[in-house]
């Protein structure tokens, strides 16, 4: 275990072997709990700039794959599923209030399900534009 301050954030490091270790930080300037496997960080819970939780599963280029976020006033929680490039192609979640899911290609969404407040299911297909070409019912 080591602990030190680097300018006025604390750290603490715990080594389980050479390469994987927990380090507890404040170096972004927000609180965080970071996981490495060598020098690659691959998980990370914490929180954003803003004060607000995410837990992050980090994939073997460094990117995010797997984040789990809630906002300030809870009325959004998403979980989203990122391909080897970042890029979000699935999310589900509850956003003001609606249970929603949806599924993209590499560009953008292009699949969207929900449950809206009021209990209203609904299904909407998106063209490469991102324009609605159908909605059930």
């Amino acid at each position: 275990m080591h602990a030190a301050v680097q300018g006025s954030a604390p750290v603490v490091a715990i080594t389980a072997d050479a390469d994987r270790r927990a380090i507890l930080s404040g170096l972004s300037g927000d609180p965080a709990l970071t996981f490495t496997d060598g020098a690659q960080t691959r998980a990370e819970v914490g929180l954003t700039a803003g004060g607000l939780p995410g837990l992050h599963l980090i994939g073997p280029a460094g990117q995010r794959q797997l984040s789990m976020t809630v906002d300030r006033d809870g009325q959004q929680a998403l979980v989203t599923v990122r391909d080897a490039g970042g890029r979000s192609r699935a999310s589900v979640g509850v956003v003001q209030g609606a249970t929603v899911i949806n599924l993209s290609d590499e560009a953008r969404t292009r699949v969207v399900m929900g449950v809206a407040p009021d209990g209203r299911a609904s299904l909407s297909f998106l063209d490469e534009a991102g324009q609605v070409v159908r909605t059930l019912p």
